[in-house]
């Protein structure tokens, strides 16, 4: 100030507000060495093109399958996982059967829908998207 007054952070300021943390990954193998950039998002959302059936396809076309999606999000300790950038070679029901098995890896997963909106919450006290 001016008149040489100094004001501290903590005088003026209250507790630090948690925000959210949401992480994209896409056309990219599920890589182990991302782990510690992507650890505990709130969000992951991760392309998924290939079914776990498919797994030397994805590597071919440098790709993840929704499995390896799953396994990363287990390992980097995330809330939710929405897949995304789905081969069209794959019909409605190959998809609900994959998403059933791939729950089993790590239960709060989805797939993403076209104009789709996910609720993110945490920070101050409202929710916002």
């Amino acid at each position: 100030m001016p008149d040489g007054t100094n004001i501290k952070r903590d005088e003026v300021t209250g507790d630090p507000i948690p925000g959210r943390k949401v992480s994209i990954l896409g056309d990219t193998h599920a890589l182990d060495d991302i782990v510690d950039y992507i650890y505990d998002s709130d969000v992951l959302i991760h392309e998924a093109t290939f079914i776990k059936e498919d797994h030397e396809l994805a590597h071919q076309y440098f790709h993840s399958t929704s499995e390896q999606a799953a396994n990363l999000a287990k390992a980097a300790n995330v809330k939710e996982l929405i897949l995304n950038h789905v081969s069209s070679r794959y019909v409605w029901e190959d998809l609900q059967k994959e998403l059933k098995d791939i729950k089993e890896v790590f239960p709060n997963t989805h797939y993403a829908e076209d104009f789709s909106l996910t609720l993110l919450k945490g920070g101050m006290n409202h929710e916002s998207i």
